[in-house]
């Protein structure tokens, strides 16, 4: 006697295999905090003769920071290594992104302040004369 399995059942029971197989996209969030690193560092290209050099060593640090996180998260996402090593690529490339966009906010922050650079309002008051 021969056990025959209807062919939609078939699929079914092959379904949770070729799911399982399915790589984390990780590629997603690296590029999202590559993309905030990139526009972070081009932000601060020739502030350095603007700002006080304690400033720029801190956003250097953040973005530095950033840097090496998404270049953890780039090793991390080879199609090769394990959903585990995949998923902590995710996190670091997450937090790739949030020194990214925390060095961002820093620098703003810096360049509104009366007494810590201030560039950006000196630039503003000068537009309205």
């Amino acid at each position: 006697m021969t056990l025959r399995i209807p062919a939609f059942l078939g699929c079914f029971l092959l379904a949770p295999a070729a799911f399982a197989a399915q790589p984390i996209d990780c590629a997603g969030p690296i590029a999202q905090a590559q993309k905030e690193i990139d526009k972070v560092t081009g932000d601060l290209q020739g502030m350095d003769k603007m700002m006080p050099k304690k400033e720029m060593t801190e956003l250097h640090g953040l973005v530095g920071e950033a840097k090496k996180l998404n270049d953890e998260a780039r090793r991390g996402c080879a199609p090769k290594n394990s959903a585990y090593a995949q998923a902590r690529a995710v996190a670091h490339a997450t937090a790739a992104n949030g020194y990214a966009t925390a060095a961002d906010i820093l620098h703003f922050h810096y360049m509104e302040e009366p007494m810590g650079g201030g560039t950006m309002k000196n630039m503003d008051s000068t537009k309205s004369n």
